[in-house]
């Protein structure tokens, strides 16, 4: 088995460089002795349990996107293709070994990869959004650093926004961009491609004073040698007196957090290699929070907002109506987040609803808007890197919660929400039935809605009852075509 690099290796004091490689070979043999590597037995797999890769470079197994792929891996590696395109970001989870996400753009030759997330052991992985044009893409699941192998969820997701929200691409790696005295332009608050040749390339970015950052160098790829680049962070043109400096081991996730003193930062990332080696193309993001617990930013409602956030909290405020039903959700990109509802609560300061979103999970909060504004915060749930986010706020949509047969002719529909009684009609036209039931009648009770069918149902029989969408809630809203149906059991007995 190969060695991984070794990620809880964190940044060494200023001005100081890498330990010997004596002190680094004791380290290595530690942890490859903690592992079960080294030229030692393997770890074995579950009493009973063994995995098989899947597909060969030649013949990729198909994926869908949308469609999450319940695949596995032995230690080497599974191959797969999605023959389609757009803008796309990958999920891998559930694993219960090391196993890493690879995607290749459309190299059919899985020669270099686009993203590599390598985020370490079991921890869920998902690669930047990237416009990959009309396909295909390859993307491969590394088993390498595995004892034997495990099961896995792979899926390609659809993300148009968040391509219109990063840089992605540029040259192939090979040379340094930018110098001292003209260091290229960069924004805050996006991802952004960048890339390291023999030395160094330079960077600025304008930044808000006082304002805390974080900035992170991800995603690194390049060529046979592994990436080892470092991220030095400076408040002056001449790039003197770095204010953070980060040199850890190749692979591994530059980061630096801090308080900008000026309004900008001029950023140096440094071939660490020393020989030549090591260049490549990585991500730079500089993230800040968004508004605060007094001034939080007012977005709209219904309208995708991009957001981020880094190791505080972003704060929101949207303008709604009083009394209506609203769904918050949040799709987060590049790492985990919570959302946060404190309903109408502008203080921020009432126990909200909080839920975690990462990976293809969104998060979602469900409230009745107490008053003409409602209140939102999102935080980095899992690391301080940082994270950037679809945040929506709309109205919750009337669903059908469930059907109950109570005798051999009628059905209780069940609503998330009290229904509208002028809205249903009489003759229970609004509903439909299966396998030849007739509905004659409906009255309305709340959030349920009694409807009377013909003929009796079958003993045993299994229906299914369909609502019109012109069945409204006490506030107006529709059922919602997406759940807008339930089955039902047929009473024993008739």
């Amino acid at each position: 088995m190969m060695s991984r690099s070794l990620p809880f290796i964190t940044a060494m004091k200023q001005g100081a460089r890498r330990p010997s490689l004596t002190v680094m070979g004791l380290i290595l043999l530690f942890f490859l002795a903690a592992c079960g590597g080294g030229g030692g037995e393997e770890a074995e797999s579950p009493a009973g349990v063994t995995y098989s890769p899947e597909g060969s470079k030649a013949e990729p197994v198909e994926i869908l996107s949308g469609t999450p792929h319940t695949g596995q891996v032995d230690d080497t590696q599974s191959y797969y293709v999605l023959n389609s395109g757009g803008c796309l970001y990958f999920t891998l989870s559930g694993m219960a070994d090391d196993l890493d996400l690879y995607v290749y753009g459309q190299d059919s030759t899985y020669s270099t990869f686009v993203s590599r997330p390598f985020y370490g052991r079991t921890e869920d992985e998902t690669s930047w959004a990237i416009d990959y044009g009309p396909g295909p893409v390859y993307v491969m699941v590394d088993g390498s650093y595995s004892a034997a192998g495990s099961e896995f969820a792979l899926e390609a997701i659809s993300s148009p926004l968040s391509c219109l929200n990063s840089v992605i691409g540029g040259p192939p790696p090979g040379f340094d961009e930018g110098t001292q005295g003209d260091p290229i332009v960069l924004s805050a608050n996006r991802p952004q491609r960048v890339q390291v040749g023999l030395t160094s390339s330079y960077y600025k970015v304008a930044v808000s004073p006082g304002t805390r950052y974080t900035l992170a160098l991800t995603d690194a790829f390049g060529g046979t040698a592994p990436v080892d680049v470092d991220l030095f962070v400076y408040g002056v043109p001449t790039f003197t007196g770095d204010l953070c400096g980060t040199q850890v081991v190749a692979d591994s996730i530059e980061q630096c957090t801090l308080v900008a003193g000026g309004d900008t930062f001029y950023i140096s990332l440094v071939n660490a290699n020393g020989d030549g080696t090591g260049n490549g193309v990585m991500t730079l993001t500089v993230l800040s929070a968004e508004g605060s617990q007094a001034n939080p930013i007012t977005l709209f409602v219904d309208k995708l907002n991009f957001g981020h956030v880094n190791d505080q909290a972003s704060y929101y405020a949207f303008d709604v109506t009083p009394g209506m039903p609203y769904r918050s959700s949040l799709q987060i990109y590049g790492t985990n987040g919570e959302l946060n509802d404190y309903g109408s609560d502008g203080t921020f300061s009432t126990t909200p609803c909080t839920q975690a979103a990462g990976g293809r999970v969104p998060a979602q909060c469900d409230s009745i808007a107490a008053g003409s504004r409602q209140y939102v915060a999102i935080t980095d749930g899992a690391s301080a890197r940082g994270s950037y986010y679809l945040l929506q706020l709309t109205y919750t949509p009337l669903e059908v919660v469930s059907a109950v047969a109570t005798d051999c002719c009628t059905v209780a529909v069940t609503f998330n929400r009290d229904i509208d009684p002028a809205s249903v009609l009489v003759d229970g036209s609004q509903f439909t039935f299966d396998l030849g039931l007739v509905s004659y009648g409906a009255t309305v009770s709340g959030n349920v809605v009694t409807v009377s069918e013909l003929p009796a149902q079958s003993i045993g029989g299994i229906y299914t009852i369909t609502v019109e969408s012109t069945v409204l809630d006490t506030n107006g809203l529709p059922v919602d075509p997406n759940a807008n149906t339930a089955t039902f059991s047929a009473i024993a007995g008739g």
